[in-house]
């Protein structure tokens, strides 16, 4: 008899196994040892509206192999900011005479098909292709960013030499510029040659970049220049979609796939987005008759509270976590008369460590001041996976680790906390599978995947397999019915709804305790005293009475709870005296709870924001294949 554990390990192992093969299915490949890129060569002359006047020049050589000519793939989606949009000009070849040439769209993708169908071509070949870009020039705080994929890692053959260079519109001292070149696969940081150049009289060259070693498939080149502001008008904020052409099946597939993830997705936008988090009731309790309730269950942290009733870790559970250890001793916020970059209308916090937490034993609230007050907790996945492992085994020794390099007097500010988007992933994911731990050594809830739940049946087991196996099959053939650049839009999205499909199915889900129901209905009680109105709060059987102490003892719970804002408004006519965990600023001393809550969720609501919006590829966060553009390209 097969064990549900073995069940579902086997059913992971089996999507894992078809996983793999399709990541080294669909690596890139070079079309033939004989063909290679020689030289490809690119001028970027950034325009004062904006846009971008993009010249390519690419030797490829065909060797002994007879093509039409070559592709040119270039992506609209950017990394970093709003869809760009590609008009192309013209292609010319090494004498200058006009190339036929092709422009298609396919799902996110330009290509610009190169060639005559009806001739064949061999040997070595020169292509300039011309083309406008807009929507690629990027504002920050206090300069413009041009940040730019030159070559894409997803061309078929190597490229043995690639250089370029960025004209500014106008005159600028190269004390006023900075200029970054990454190369390798996507994602490294490696750094490739870059000099800054006097612009001349009128505009000129502001930098110039070249990669010293080959480029293999798979590999790229970005480069990125910081310039003052003024001198261009930069891409709007917002992400402005063109008309697609996506072929049938693209739209059942993807309509499909994000049928099966609605939900999920639909969290996730609301919970970067800032969105107070709302309670998920599980279907065994939501009949049940709700009890106010006038104090927290015994034992649960504001993060305890936030997990227990949603079910995920948002902005306000940090935030809750942060004011309860404030009111414990273990910090002192500062609030800062400055505004935090790129929020206009926000304050900066200051957290000060004012003793080591030596007696803390919640590894979760340790984990956060590891966080706060030390740059090695999320270095890396290695240092991750070893914490989880140590987790996993209950290893007495993480506890001492977490907290080991921080000590009293250390000082942060909110948004330098949330400067590093990577770090953060780390440390949200960490923090998350720790409370799941935390809540199911409590015995408040179990997690159980879709799959983990079909026992013994066989029939469930076989019909399971044979959808991953079908959902294999159809991926595989569409790739020989699409064929080379075509099969991005075909791919793609079967790809998705196949793995969509394996996502959910092996989705953990939250399976409430008799004990965690009844700790859930008692939460749901306390977050109905703490968000109803004074009239109501009267109607209530022995009703406590509004202290302005109960305003500080309750409010991490009411901000791990979503009702902050409703709480703090019922003591909008109280004199609160500033607590000790807490400093004004240059401002006054004076306590206002409305205006604090406000001010804090606003401020910690970065914390959402931390791992999207734009980059910059010249502060420190840049990569190969960051910014706009890439894509690739081959022959046909």
């Amino acid at each position: 008899m097969i064990s549900p554990q073995k069940t579902l390990l086997g059913l992971k192992a089996v999507i894992a196994a078809f996983g793999l093969f399709t990541l080294l299915f669909f690596l890139p490949k070079t079309v033939s040892a004989e063909q290679v890129v020689r030289d490809f060569s690119a001028e970027y002359q950034i325009q004062p509206d904006g846009t971008v006047l993009v010249s390519e020049f690419i030797q490829y050589d065909f060797g002994v192999d007879q093509r039409h000519g070559i592709y040119r793939i270039i992506p609209r989606a950017s990394k970093n900011g709003p869809e760009i949009a590609i008009q192309v000009l013209g292609v010319t070849n090494e004498k200058g005479i006009a190339c036929q040439y092709q422009v298609s769209t396919f799902g996110e993708d330009v290509e610009i098909r190169i060639g005559d169908p009806d001739e064949l071509v061999t040997g070595l070949h020169q292509y300039k292709i011309i083309y406008r870009v807009a929507n690629v020039v990027r504002e920050f705080q206090g300069y413009d960013e041009f940040y730019w994929n030159v070559t894409g890692d997803k061309w078929q053959v190597p490229i043995l030499k690639s250089t370029s260079s960025i004209i500014l519109p106008i005159q600028f001292e190269t004390s006023s510029l900075i200029a970054a070149c990454y190369t390798g696969i996507a994602g490294s940081t490696s750094t490739c040659q870059s000099q800054l150049t006097l612009s001349g009289s009128g505009g000129g060259i502001g930098a110039v970049y070249a990669v010293r070693e080959a480029l293999f498939a798979g590999q790229g080149y970005t480069i990125a220049l910081r310039f003052p502001r003024g001198a261009v008008t930069p891409a709007a904020s917002s992400r402005t979609k063109q008309s697609d052409s996506y072929s049938p099946i693209s739209a059942i597939a993807y309509g499909a796939a994000f049928l099966m993830l609605f939900g999920r997705l639909v969290f996730m936008i609301l919970r970067r987005g800032g969105v107070r988090p709302r309670p998920r009731i599980p279907f065994p309790i939501r009949r049940k008759t709700i009890i106010p309730q006038y104090d927290p269950p015994s034992g649960l942290t504001p993060l305890d509270v936030g997990i227990l009733m949603d079910g995920n870790l948002d902005p306000a559970d940090i935030s809750a976590s942060i004011i309860s250890l404030a009111q414990r001793g273990y910090l002192k916020i500062h609030c800062l008369e400055k505004v935090i970059p790129f929020w206009p209308d926000r304050k900066d916090f200051e957290f000060e460590l004012l003793k080591k937490p030596d007696d803390l034993d919640n590894l979760s609230d340790r984990l956060i001041l590891q966080y706060l007050f030390s740059n090695d907790l999320a270095s890396g996945v290695a240092q991750t996976a070893t914490f989880l492992g140590k987790l996993r085994t209950n290893d007495p020794s993480i506890r001492e680790e977490t907290v080991s390099n921080i000590s009293p007097g250390q000082k942060v500010k909110l948004s330098e906390v949330v400067s590093s988007r990577m770090e953060m992933n780390f440390f949200l994911g960490t923090l998350k599978l720790t409370e799941e731990k935390r809540m199911m050594d409590l015995g408040y809830f179990e997690m159980r995947g879709i799959l983990g739940s079909l026992g013994t049946d066989k029939k469930k087991i076989m019909l399971s397999i044979a959808v991953v196996v079908i959902g294999w099959a159809v991926l595989t053939t569409a790739v020989f019915l699409a064929g080379n650049a075509y099969s991005n839009s075909f791919v793609g999205p079967i790809a998705f709804l196949v793995l969509s499909f394996c996502a959910v199915a092996l989705f953990p889900k939250r399976i409430f305790t008799k004990v965690g129901q009844e700790t859930l209905l008692h939460l749901l009680g306390f977050r109905w005293f703490l968000e109803v109105t004074e009239k109501d709060r009267l109607e209530f059987a022995n009703a406590p009475e509004l202290k302005p102490e109960t305003f500080e003892k309750y409010l991490p719970f009411a901000v791990a709870l979503g009702v902050d804002d409703k709480w703090a408004q019922k003591f909008k006519d109280f004199t609160i005296t500033p607590p000790s965990w807490y400093d004004g600023g240059p401002s006054g001393g004076s306590f206002e709870a409305v205006r604090f809550v406000n001010t804090f969720a606003m401020a910690s609501s970065q914390l959402a924001s931390a791992s999207s919006g734009y980059s910059s590829g010249t502060g420190g966060g840049g990569f190969s294949g960051g910014g706009s553009g890439g894509g690739g390209g081959g022959s046909w």
